[in-house]
Formats: structure tokens, C-alpha cells, sequence
């Protein structure tokens, strides 16, 4: 892990390396970790990665966890909130959109 309690599948995501992000999650990787602020990769995804990969590393990264309304989607310790609650905060639709096409409850 990084200073900031990231796990490479973190890394990979928020610097939108697709291939490496697939390449960790089919070796073992864990996207049910949580950073130092309390982010699962998942939200990780959302909050950081760029704009050109973000829907790909999201959907990659939900189709792992296997379904997107798991516990994993409920607020962090640092109250973070969804992924789509992230998403929509943050005003990128096209993500959104994503989550909402995945499964993510809209309420």
C-alpha cells in the first residue's frame, strides 16, 4: 500500500490503466479494500479515475464485486457516501449512468 493506504488495484484505477486493473482483479486482487479514507476501490474508481477510462474501470471493477448493491456500496467511515451518490455529486451523468445500468439502487 501507498502512503495513502491504496492498493495497486487502487493505483491502477486512479491513474486509468485498464489492462493493469484487469490484470490484478484476475490475479486475486481485492477490490473490497479500503484506503487510508475509508474508499473502496470501487468509489476510488469514481473519485479518481480519468475521465476516458472511469466507465470501463467502473464497470470492470462492479462486474468483480459481482453485483453493485453490495454492502460494499454503502457509505465508508469517512461518510463518503455510493459510488453513485459520488458520481452524481460530482455531476458526471455518463458514470452514473453506468452505475444505474449495473444494478446501483436509485434510492
Amino acid at each position: 500500500r501507498n502512503d495513502e493506504g491504496m492498493t495497486p488495484l487502487m493505483v491502477a484505477v486512479a491513474h486509468g490503466c485498464i489492462r493493469a486493473a484487469a490484470v490484478l482483479l484476475s490475479c486475486g486482487a481485492n477490490p473490497r479494500d479500503r484506503d487510508s479514507a475509508g474508499y473502496n476501490t470501487l468509489q476510488n474508481a469514481v473519485l479518481h479515475a480519468p475521465p476516458d477510462s472511469a466507465r470501463e474501470l467502473v464497470r470492470l471493477i462492479a462486474l468483480s464485486m459481482r453485483e453493485v448493491d453490495s454492502p460494499l456500496l454503502l457509505k465508508g467511515p469517512c461518510g463518503g457516501g455510493t459510488p453513485l451518490a459520488l458520481a452524481v455529486s460530482r455531476g458526471d451523468e455518463s458514470l452514473a449512468a453506468c452505475l444505474l445500468e449495473l444494478g446501483a439502487s436509485a434510492t
